[in-house]
């Protein structure tokens, strides 16, 4: 068995967030396979502070898992239902399947495309990644990465594999007994920066200026309405604050969906802000500053 108590990790895709974990993998001499949706040429670079790591170990299509196997889904949250019915045929019912991904719906597309039985296990991370071309992705920034489940499985031997599995690979880990409250929070962070960062052409910091503090109120409102129809409560300046603190220690970056924005690819609008507002017509709640924002971003 290996360090990080599975025989086999599968990586799906080799996007950066993947080859982050990959690399982690690497440095741990754990046993991993990373599954491209596109052939990788031969090997992919990792560059982060505490140096390099060349990736090699790739497999072309998806392989049978065993109990002793995991696999990690570092997905786009709209890659996920088409990556996860590719693997669905060659996972053992018992293989634990972790999700991580922005946005939301991630968990009920598993469930519907998974045997109820499968273990999903649900992450998110404020690590930062950059693919500058197919063979070279930049640690840019440090974060910390939050595990947790959304169903009551009470599996505590495999809880603790999947915590010393990601705790090596993408640490600081910390597990998330409330793990809907922190997707949400990470939700409400990335539906106030990701859009404003990609409309306006800017890096995070731009949004501390006081032009951006109002529509972040607005938004930050609305998001706080639509989560407490769910059970999820926060306070709007609270939430404003924590959404300024990470423009603030991000303030050098550019967002993911200002990346996926100027580059011509699809965004995450869908599973950002487009499932606020979504959640929020199911319940009853205006969300038309986020409703906005989704077409904006769509009439790209």
């Amino acid at each position: 068995m290996t360090p990080p108590g599975f025989t086999t990790v599968y990586i799906a895709g080799s996007g950066a967030i993947g080859a982050l974990v990959a690399a982690g993998a690497c440095r741990a001499k754990a046993r991993y396979a990373m599954v491209p949706r596109t052939p990788v040429s031969s090997s992919i670079d990792v560059h982060a502070g505490n140096g390099a790591v060349t990736l090699t170990s790739f497999t072309a299509h998806p392989l049978a898992t065993t109990p002793q196997d995991c696999l990690i889904l570092p997905l786009k949250a709209y890659q996920l239902a088409s990556a996860l019915s590719s693997w669905q045929p060659y996972l053992h019912q018992d293989t634990p399947v972790l999700l991580l991904h922005n946005g939301m719906g991630g968990y009920e597309t598993a469930r519907r495309i998974l045997p109820a039985k499968q273990p999903v296990y649900v992450a998110t991370t404020s690590h930062g990644a950059l693919k500058t071309d197919p063979e070279t992705v930049i640690h840019t920034g440090v974060g910390h990465t939050m595990l947790g489940k959304l169903d009551k499985a009470t599996l505590p031997d495999l809880d603790s594999r999947m915590m010393h599995t990601l705790s090596t690979f993408l640490p600081p880990v910390t597990w998330r007994h409330d793990m809907h409250r922190a997707l949400w929070h990470k939700l409400a962070i990335n539906a106030a920066i990701n859009p404003l960062t990609a409309l306006h052409n800017v890096v995070n910091g731009n949004l501390l200026y006081k032009g951006y503090r109002e529509e972040l109120q607005a938004l930050c409102a609305e998001t706080v309405a639509v989560a407490a129809s769910c059970d999820v409560f926060f306070s709007t300046p609270e939430l404003l604050e924590d959404v300024l603190n990470v423009a603030m220690n991000t303030a050098k970056n550019y967002s993911s969906m200002h990346q996926d924005y100027h580059q011509g690819r699809k965004t995450e609008i869908d599973a950002i802000n487009g499932y606020i507002v979504e959640t929020g017509r199911k319940k009853g709640i205006n969300a038309s500053r986020h409703a906005f924002l989704v077409e904006q971003i769509k009439q790209r």
